[in-house]
């Protein structure tokens, strides 16, 4: 196995450094590069060391891993062929489609995989837990059977508790500094005037959204000095 040291220095290798927006919303300093991460020569390794510390129900008992869109098939897909080698068992490695309104779902095909099987649910990185809760809710529209949910990172201190599912398993726990939008305002890198990144992370719609905001004060700022000259 590797050590922990190890595989925190592996993720520092993915780690960005700047002003970010976090999917919750909350800002910081430091980014974990998923783009990175799942398509590092790594990564292949850095799953087999996640299913080497599997418990014996994640290990014995699932027949179907499932990630969301995107980061989590790559990790789905590792994850069943690294069980596969260890168990010499069939399993099946499917993918919860992300809707444009962000909600996940099972795909009509991939039903037959998740109905009434034991499935362990995998993503990559886990911050807010909102992605891994969707695709959570689509499994049991489906019938699965939930065994847990097992991440690479847990940078978020999401509980299973949290997630509602009876394990949650976490490779390595990774804790980012970050602030609230008015924290940061009054300490955090807004208050020094760092620039947000706008190619990972929510920064692009946090900029939209002040720009929008700004135009609204600055025209209800003007409609009140017009009634105010009007009255004089």
């Amino acid at each position: 196995m590797i050590s922990r040291r190890n595989i925190l220095e592996f993720f520092k290798t993915v780690e960005l450094k700047g002003h970010f927006v976090y999917a919750s919303g909350k800002h910081g300093t430091a980014y974990l590069d998923k783009r990175r991460l799942c398509t590092g020569e790594k990564i292949q390794t850095i799953c087999r060391e996640m299913v080497c510390r599997f418990n014996a129900s994640f290990l014995y008992e699932t027949e179907t891993v499932v990630g969301p869109e995107n980061g989590g098939i790559i990790i789905s897909q590792l994850t069943a062929q690294c069980i596969r080698q260890r168990t010499k068992r069939r399993i099946w490695s499917v993918y919860a489609d992300e809707t444009k309104g962000g909600r996940f779902l099972i795909n009509k095909s991939y039903a037959k995989f998740v109905s009434g099987k034991k499935v362990l649910v995998v993503d990559d990185i886990l911050t807010t837990g909102g992605s891994v809760k969707s695709v959570l809710e689509a499994l049991d529209e489906n019938g699965a059977d939930i065994l847990g949910v097992a991440v690479l990172c847990n940078r978020g201190r999401v509980t299973a508790e949290t997630l509602n599912v009876p394990e949650l398993f976490s490779l390595v726990d990774y804790d980012l500094d970050s602030w609230t939008e008015q924290e940061c305002k009054k300490s955090g890198p807004c208050s020094k005037n760092i620039p947000v990144n706008q190619d990972v992370g929510k920064g692009r719609e946090f900029l939209i959204r002040k720009a929008q905001e700004d135009v609204v004060g600055a025209a209800n700022k003007a409609m009140r000095e017009v009634f105010k000259g009007g009255r004089k």
